[in-house]
């Protein structure tokens, strides 16, 4: 008798890793309109969209000031910026992140110091940063000057225990929300636990622009003054500049598209979230490690991110069943080329390293379908 082994040839679905084109066909003729309204001003450099997009962002998300950048990796430079930090400081951050969270301490000037994230959310551990901080000598603490704390997937989770551990020592925070518009930390706005919070509006974000863009979001005045002046050549008005500074603006169609798409941001996040919840009923009954457990946290799930054994196989055999996935990181950041100079070495952040051997990305975004979840599962041994 022979054994009967069921080889995935037939593509029942075909569901990409995320469906931009499905998000965009029902305000489609809204986005032509506001990128024809920007195009007819030939108002290209911050023109009115911008501000209103500033200002509806700020509200959404529940802070005083939203200032639009160019990109999420020249809004976290310009957070730094804007604290001072730079040539001398200590930033710590985490190795299980993209790898603009660093690029932008790098750029500013200042040394990167890592800490291990946590087994469960994959966040910065609270418990590590503060024996990190401890483990350092009196000089180096000095130096210590910011944390960059990432809401990794779109879970903010731990971030109030690292604003309170920060505040407690000095320390400025600053949060790298990139993956996490709307988030909350219970019915408190992750604005309230930072310094400044910084966003990405890459296409694929839960809010993405047809190109590249970012924000920054602060609650207090004369920062958000500070970050306008850094953003655009340290100018108060068009010839007047007290500060030497950066071309970090925002672009008014970048900034018109995402007003549209800010409206259904809603919709999409909870329809991540029900897809998530579905992921979670039927994964978890064969055993997957589950995200977004703690409900003091509004997990946003930009990605939703499990982890398996034989991670390749499973990769291939989602793939030819059409299903399209993602590794979010395959390469902590201690260990990466670029990084040798820091002398981390393999070992150094153990569940960092093991979360890279493991984790897998699975298809999610606004309009995922249930039957879609469904198949995937199914897919998974």
């Amino acid at each position: 008798m022979y054994m009967q082994v069921k080889i995935y040839t037939e593509v029942k679905l075909k569901i990409p890793f995320v469906n931009l084109k499905r998000m965009h066909d029902p305000i489609r003729e809204e986005i032509d309109r506001a990128i024809k309204d920007v195009v007819d001003a030939n108002n290209y450099i911050m023109g009115k969209q911008i501000d209103e997009f500033e200002s509806h962002f700020s509200q959404y998300i529940g802070t005083q000031s939203v200032i639009g950048i160019s990109s999420g990796t020249d809004a976290l430079f310009l957070a730094l910026k804007t604290l001072e930090i730079g040539q001398g400081d200590i930033v710590i951050t985490v190795p299980h992140t993209f790898i603009a969270t660093t690029e932008a301490i790098t750029m500013a000037g200042a040394r990167i110091l890592f800490v291990d994230v946590d087994e469960t959310s994959y966040n910065m551990s609270p418990i590590k940063l503060e024996a990190l901080l401890d483990s350092l000598d009196k000089q180096t603490l000095e130096k210590v000057k910011a944390v960059i704390f990432v809401c990794l997937y779109g879970n903010p989770e731990d971030l109030d225990n690292i604003y309170e551990i920060c505040k407690a020592r000095n320390i400025r925070l600053i949060s790298d929300a990139a993956q996490a518009h709307g988030a909350a930390v219970e019915i408190y706005s992750i604005t309230d636990y930072a310094d400044i919070t910084s966003y990405s509006f890459f296409p694929g974000k839960n809010l993405g622009a047809f190109g590249d863009a970012g924000a920054l979001a602060v609650n207090d005045p004369d920062m958000a003054k500070a970050i306008r002046m850094l953003r655009n050549h340290g100018r108060t008005e068009k010839y007047i500049h007290p500060v030497e500074a950066y071309n970090c603006r925002i672009d008014t169609l970048q900034a018109a598209v995402l007003d549209v798409k800010l409206k259904s941001l809603d919709s999409w996040n909870n329809n991540r979230i029900k897809a998530a919840e579905t992921y979670n009923l039927l994964l978890g009954k064969k055993g997957y490690a589950l995200p977004g457990q703690n409900k003091r946290y509004k997990h946003v799930f930009h990605l939703y991110v499990t982890r398996v054994k034989r991670r390749e196989e499973v990769i291939e055999k989602l793939n030819v069943a059409g299903v399209s996935t993602g590794i979010h990181y395959p390469l902590p950041l201690h260990l990466q080329p670029a990084y040798q100079h820091l002398d981390y070495k393999a070992g150094d952040f153990p569940v960092c390293e093991a979360l890279s051997k493991e984790i897998l990305s699975l298809p999610i975004d606004g309009t995922i379908t249930n039957e879609e979840v469904e198949y995937v599962c199914s897919l998974l041994p």
